[in-house]
């Protein structure tokens, strides 16, 4: 944790305009945007970085569940930085209505299991919540969201990533494809 105070540090991440809390949540760990390098602004091939040390990193959540705890430390979400505030009452469903970035996975009978989830959320007194990132403006709002999961349902894909900013304890549901669509 100590290179995220080092100032010397370089970052090379994607901050494509389709990921737009990218960049938010380095700055919530508190490293400048000076230290952010886009690796889209290396435009020919040939260019290249010269690096000291190099680290790579990967896009998936850690999954141990250590460095999953430590993450949410450091990234100071909402549900550890105000217990009080937060309660595990959201039923969050990965909705796949308004298409993906890569135009992945479709759930064939969706609107029927919206309508499902909201009854079963309605009758047990939790909050329905149909999730798709570009809904939200802000990495805060975002996060407030998700400090009320208490199940995160839906099809397999990149939006899964958000469970790494949900309670302890959180239930996930995930459904597998059969090949291009979801049975």
């Amino acid at each position: 944790e100590a290179f995220l105070q080092d100032r010397s540090l370089y970052y090379l991440v994607d901050l494509s305009p389709q990921y737009p809390f990218v960049k938010e949540l380095y700055l919530r760990l508190g490293i400048q945007e000076e230290q952010l390098i886009d690796y889209r602004t290396i435009k020919q091939y040939g260019d290249s970085i010269e690096a000291s040390h190099f680290i790579l990193t990967c896009n998936t959540p850690p999954l141990h569940p250590y460095l999953l705890q430590r993450s949410q430390y450091l990234l100071h979400l909402p549900h550890l930085e105000e217990p009080w505030r937060y309660s595990q009452k959201s039923i969050i469903y990965l909705s796949r209505r308004k298409g993906t970035i890569n135009t992945g996975r479709r759930v064939v009978n969706e609107p029927e299991l919206e309508r499902h989830l909201r009854h079963f959320a309605e009758e047990n007194s939790y909050q329905y919540i149909s999730f798709f990132h570009s809904d939200y403006h802000s990495i805060n709002e975002m996060l407030d969201i998700w400090s009320t999961a208490m199940i995160v349902i839906g099809p397999h894909g990149g939006a899964f990533a958000n469970i790494e900013f949900a309670p302890k304890g959180t239930n996930v549901i995930e459904f597998l494809p059969n090949g291009a669509i979801f049975n």
